[in-house]
């Protein structure tokens, strides 16, 4: 008989005779909680347990005879009997692929991800390999699902960074403006002029009460507690924003809405506001001086699902070269833009929410940005 490193040898002369020494590797088979085979050096299956035969759904016993190919893709098989000669001209205990990825074949034709472990038996003066096989589709879709959310997170702090860097400028601008109003109130309460001074203060707290929504927004992309639902009155909230977004003067654009007959929501009624907010002052920031009227329009579809809102300006549009950077934190787009972050905010809120946010625009024609949000939204 001849021997070879690290085998497994059941026919020494003070070991059970042959018959007694297929009954010994029978009972190992059955009572193995691991799916497991011994194949010869001809490639053909000598011994399957119970385990193995389900896990390629074949009748138990059905793959003895059978050559252990019929278990590997059709695309290998050719290369898969090479690889076994090459195993069985130097065998040794260990795992089989070298890190590559490896498939078996159900009787169906299902492809399942494994990992092989390989060791060489001497069995009735025969040469054949122990063959186990562990299926590794669970622990592959958890490892995909973490490098997932690994991406994802790796994303988000990306853009909390970029965020952390571009606060101190982004936010200066409405600061310097509420300094300025205040300035200028005081000078006016100097020369007693009390009508133009409230007018300052009254703008200036207008900002300062904007840009506490607009921090308060910010700090809930990283809040990961629940939306706090509510039920909300769509129309009644877009007016609400619009007042705060497009005092009444003669340069603000003129506001059309087409609402729904059922315009209310479930859903975060601070959040939607801010939404509201940005997307109308952005319709309003962008406005064409050119043309004769000056409009803004907000309708409303819903279904048993979902709402849909959108804002359409006719404004100066976004030049086709700008319009992947829309979303992007903090980057002003051009000659007029806010602290940059808004529709930032829009998304990442729209998104929390379980909804999506879309735009199209077209330079010298306008913007239209459509939100949509669940009816009854995420908890």
């Amino acid at each position: 008989m001849m021997g070879h490193p690290g085998a497994i040898s059941l026919a020494d002369a003070d070991k059970p005779k042959p018959d007694a020494e297929a009954s010994a590797i029978e009972v190992m088979f059955a009572i193995c909680p691991v799916p497991m085979l011994l194949v010869g050096e001809d490639g053909v299956i000598r011994l399957t347990n119970a385990e193995l035969d389900n896990l390629f759904k074949y009748p138990e016993g059905a793959l003895v005879g059978q050559a252990v190919e019929t278990l590997v893709p059709s695309r290998i098989g050719a290369r898969h009997a090479t690889w076994r000669e090459a195993y069985f001209k130097a065998p040794a205990r260990r795992s089989m692929g070298g890190g590559l990825d490896l498939f078996g074949m159900t009787r169906d034709g299902t492809k399942l991800p494994l990992e092989l472990g390989l060791a060489p038996v001497e069995l009735n003066g025969t040469r054949a390999a122990l063959v186990t096989a562990v299926d590794v589709s669970v622990r592959r879709a958890i490892e995909t699902e973490l490098a997932l959310r690994a991406k994802e997170l790796e994303t988000s702090n990306a853009d909390l960074r970029h965020v952390a860097r571009s606060a101190s400028h982004g936010l200066k601008a409405p600061l310097t403006s509420i300094c300025g109003l205040l300035g200028l109130a005081l000078e006016d309460m100097a020369t007693g002029d009390f009508e133009e001074a409230r007018n300052m203060v009254s703008d200036a707290l207008r900002l300062g009460r904007r840009g506490a929504r607009l921090i308060e927004s910010v700090n809930g992309l990283v809040d990961s507690s629940p939306a706090v639902l509510e039920v909300v009155e769509l129309e009644r909230s877009i007016r609400a924003a619009w007042s705060r977004v497009a005092p009444a003067t003669e340069e603000r654009p003129k506001l059309a809405l087409d609402i729904a007959n059922d315009s209310r929501l479930i859903t975060d009624g601070g959040t939607l506001t801010m939404m509201l907010e940005q997307l109308l002052s952005n319709a309003c920031r962008f406005q064409d001086r050119s043309k004769s009227e000056q409009r803004v329009s907000v309708t409303s579809r819903s279904d048993c699902a979902s709402v849909t809102i959108t804002v359409e300006d006719n404004g100066v549009g976004i030049p086709p070269d700008m319009q992947h950077r829309v979303f992007f934190a903090f980057d002003r787009l051009q000659e007029g833009s806010g602290d940059g972050f808004g529709l930032t905010l829009v998304r990442r809120a729209a998104e929390r929410l379980g909804g999506t946010i879309k735009f199209s625009s077209h330079p010298g024609a306008g913007s239209t940005f459509v939100l949509t949000l669940p009816m009854e939204g995420m908890a």
